[in-house]
């Protein structure tokens, strides 16, 4: 198990107060107590899902920063890409007619 914690996902901050930067884990979903390792100064972290609160009601656009929401533009612009390629290859592939067969032998010669 402690081979395993090397590859757990870590956070870094820098404290307010003291200018330290120190790690904690990432715990989705979670709220942590954080205290900083120099001068003892405790930090609220929560690890929550922007999309999920949106969808849920719990977080307003307007709330957000302009960072934010670019990011999460991007974000869906890029599912919805992704999405657009995985279904666009269910399609049949074009059969071509005759014409083009016989178009494509004569190259070939």
């Amino acid at each position: 198990m402690a081979f395993l914690k090397k590859f757990l996902p870590k956070k870094v901050i820098r404290c307010t107060n003291c200018n330290t930067r120190f790690k904690f884990p990432v715990k989705p979903g979670k709220k942590l107590n954080v205290k900083c390792p120099n001068c003892s100064t405790q930090y609220v972290v929560s690890f929550v899902n922007p999309i999920m609160q949106l969808v849920k009601g719990q977080l307003n656009w307007n709330t957000l920063s302009k960072i934010e929401k670019r990011k999460l533009i991007i974000l869906l612009l890029t599912l919805l890409a992704s999405l657009g390629l995985i279904f666009s290859s269910f399609k049949q592939p074009i059969k071509p007619n005759s014409d083009q067969i016989s178009i494509i032998g004569s190259n070939a010669i």
